[in-house]
């Protein structure tokens, strides 16, 4: 299983031709692909939702979030900014889901490095 950031999904769903678009079209195939909550809320408000993603958005199976998950969000990014790091509320609420259940994140967004360094967040590459 691995979960996939918003910054993989979209480029899939417009017709991406690169190695994380096929990675993410053999998860999603083989039901092996998950996605923080956070995530489908993501998709569903890009500027312009097209019926692809809203088909995406539709198909996809979100993580349970466990007992204490707004907590650990919160001293996760606290951790992040307190070391003098950017950290959005969204992209830590990803990192904390992925955490939580011990999956690794399919994401083209550099900002999650500084939760692989803080907090052992696993990032997948796909080359």
């Amino acid at each position: 299983m691995i979960v996939a950031d918003t910054s993989v999904l979209i480029p899939w769903a417009a017709g991406a031709a690169t190695p994380k678009a096929e990675l993410l079209s053999t998860l999603l195939a083989t039901s092996t692909l998950l996605v923080a909550p956070v995530t489908v809320a993501e998709l569903m408000s890009v500027r312009v939702l097209t019926p692809e993603i809203t088909t995406l958005a539709a198909s996809l199976t979100p993580l349970e979030l466990e007992e204490g998950y707004w907590t650990r969000v919160g001293l996760l990014r606290g951790r992040c900014l307190a070391a003098g790091r950017r950290a959005r509320l969204a992209d830590a609420m990803i990192a904390q889901a992925c955490l939580d259940a011990g999956l690794p994140l399919l994401t083209d967004d550099g900002d999650f490095s500084v939760f692989q360094e803080l907090a052992g967040l696993q990032l997948v590459d796909a080359g």
